[in-house]
Parts: structure tokens; sequence; C-alpha cells
């Protein structure tokens, strides 16, 4: 987060005119909503991701009154629904409309996907699979050496960085980066694995599951748009799709189901050695607020997982007994709501 605040407090300072808003399209991590808006000059946010005929409208309206937007900002994929932007597009509208496009790309990863042919700033949280150990803290920003505004942008960070990162910090970062793609190999694979079996049950109409959010699975945003910018496999590794995925359930009886019974660590880490689950919405935005953001796709009955270094089959395995578990739940829900219709319908006749 400081790696964002210091981007968004350079681009305030190389602004010029004050009206100027900034743009974040897609979900992102709430954070990053909250500093655009609390320390800069406004903010507009497109939650639903694939709304790019609105977002262009948006931007040529700002434009066309001179007050043409500082900056867009997208995650890639996005926390906590997966949604990839179109950056081939976004980097178009940058061009033609001289904003700058900041990625952030932690969910994906240095590994897997490349930024630099299509950002001008990248982010990213060093504290999730770059280290993975959840045992120190770092983010980073790159600067583009072929954006147009490289020049701009690097007299102005020699000019105001600050070398505070504490150096015990640096050295357990080195250390844990050491592992870095040996663990994504792992972690690639794992997911993969498990949202590939998890879309499956999903396509079963007696399934409790609804959604499942990956890059792999078609939901809307994923697919396609991932692939364009994934990193060429070499002898060493191949690229996948990162730590992170997102089910969405039917009702929220089978939610809960599905979180008490999954038997791994439950907490709002992502990125770490072993698998991490929360009920992310739910308890972010609250039971209220997410409902306020259903058109986002954001909904309580959804559960955020990151994929850990566990054994394959183990974590299949407590995988579908949680499944298991929220079937029951949701089978439940539907005989419950069925004879409440039935009585109801009884209740009439008399």
């Amino acid at each position: 987060m400081a790696a964002i605040y210091n981007v968004h407090q350079d681009l305030q300072r190389l602004a010029k005119n004050s009206e100027c808003k900034s743009v974040i399209l897609g979900v992102s991590f709430y954070e990053t909503k909250h500093i655009l808006e609390k320390y800069g000059t406004g903010l507009k946010f497109f939650p639903t991701g694939t709304d790019v005929h609105g977002l262009e409208q948006f931007l040529r309206q700002e434009k066309a009154q001179g007050r043409p937007i500082i900056s867009l900002w997208t995650e890639y994929p996005s926390n906590p629904l997966l949604f990839t932007s179109n950056l081939i597009y976004l980097r178009q509208l940058a061009d033609e409309l001289g904003f700058v496009l900041v990625v952030d790309e932690t969910i994906g990863g240095f590994c897997n996907v490349d930024m630099l042919p299509v950002a001008d700033i990248v982010v990213t949280s060093l504290t999730k699979t770059f280290s993975s150990y959840a045992n120190v803290m770092g983010g980073s920003v790159v600067l583009n050496p072929s954006s147009k505004l490289y020049d701009d942008f690097k007299h102005h960070f020699d000019q105001e960085y600050v070398k505070d990162l504490y150096i015990d910090d640096a050295r357990a970062l080195r250390h844990n980066s050491e592992g870095y793609l040996h663990r994504s190999a792992i972690i690639n694979s794992n997911a993969k694995m498990l949202t590939d079996w998890l879309y499956k049950q999903s396509k079963d109409d007696r399934s409790s599951i609804q959604n499942v959010f990956y890059p792999t699975t078609a939901h809307a945003g994923a697919q396609g748009n991932y692939e364009i910018l994934m990193r060429l496999p070499t002898v060493d590794f191949t690229p996948g799709y990162g730590c992170l995925f997102s089910l969405g359930f039917k009702s929220q009886q089978s939610a809960v189901a599905f979180y008490d019974n999954l038997h791994v660590y439950h907490g709002p880490h992502l990125g770490a050695h072993r698998t991490l689950a929360l009920g992310y919405t739910y308890l972010i935005y609250g039971a209220e607020e997410a409902l306020k953001m259903a058109n986002s796709g954001l909904s309580p009955a959804q559960i955020r997982v990151s994929v850990g270094l566990e054994d394959s089959k183990n974590l299949l395995h407590v995988f579908k007994y949680a499944v298991m578990k929220a079937d029951e739940a949701e089978k439940r829900q539907l005989a419950k709501g069925a004879n409440g219709t039935d009585n109801a319908t009884n209740g009439e006749r008399e």
C-alpha cells in the first residue's frame, strides 16, 4: 500500500490540473480505493470491469471538459473476483487521451504475467507470493522504460524517493524470493487442479456452487484477456494463473457450510505457503454493503481462497469434503423452501 500511495502522490504532483480525477476499473483491493479517494483530487470507480462503453464515455467527457484523468488503475487479475481487464484496449485509450495506466499485478505475479508491454507503471505487493511465508511486508514500483512518460517519472521519483525499507525486511524478502519460481509452479498447479474440479462441479444443477472465479473459467471478463500477457514458458518455469480464486454459492447457508467445513487456515492474507480461505466480501464490506455492490458481482455468499504448497491429493480431499457439506446445506435449504411453499398453498386452500 505504500507503493500505491507514493505512486498516487507523485502522479498528483505531476498533474497539470487540480480538478483531474483518477479512475479504478474493476473491483480492486479495498484499501487501494480508499487511498485514491482520501489522498487525491477525485476518484471515479467503475466496479463493473466489463463496462468499457461507460468507461470510455467518461474518459472522453472529462478530456473534452478540460480535465483529463490523471491515471487509470486496474488489477491483473482483480481481488477477489479475478476480473481481467483488456489492457490492450486500455493502452490505446491511454495513448489517445493522455492518462497514466497503472497495473497492480500482485495476483498474477511477475513470473506468470508481463505488464510492461502495456502499463506505464506496475505496482506489486511483495508480501504475497513473491515472499510467501507471511513473515515480512514489502511493495514494489516498476517504471516502464518504454513509456513515453518514463523520463518525467524517473526524474521525479529520483528526487522524491526515500530509502526507508528496513534492512532486515530487505534480507527476509531476498531470502524468501529465492524459492519464488519453485513455489509458484506448485501453487499454479494446485490452484488449476482445484478450480478445474470445482468448475466441473458447478455445472451440475444439484451443486451448491454457482460460480468459480479464476482466469481459466467462463465468467465475464476473465477468459482471453489474461493469456494475452502471460509470459512464455522457459526451461525453468511454465507460467500459470496464480494462487487466488473465489467461489460463489447459491445461498448464504451453503457458503457458511463450505467455510466451516473447509479444513484449511482461515485468514485475510494471500500468497502464503499454506492454503487460506476467507469470507472476503462479507468480512470486508459487511452484508448490507455487499448487497449494494451486487452490480459488481460481489456477494456475501462468496468465499475467497489462496492456494498453498500442500500435497495436491490432500487438498482435493479437503475441498471435496467441504463441497459435500455445502451441497447438503443447499439441499436442506431447498427442501425448507419447498415445504414453506407447500404450507402457504395449503393455508390458502383452507
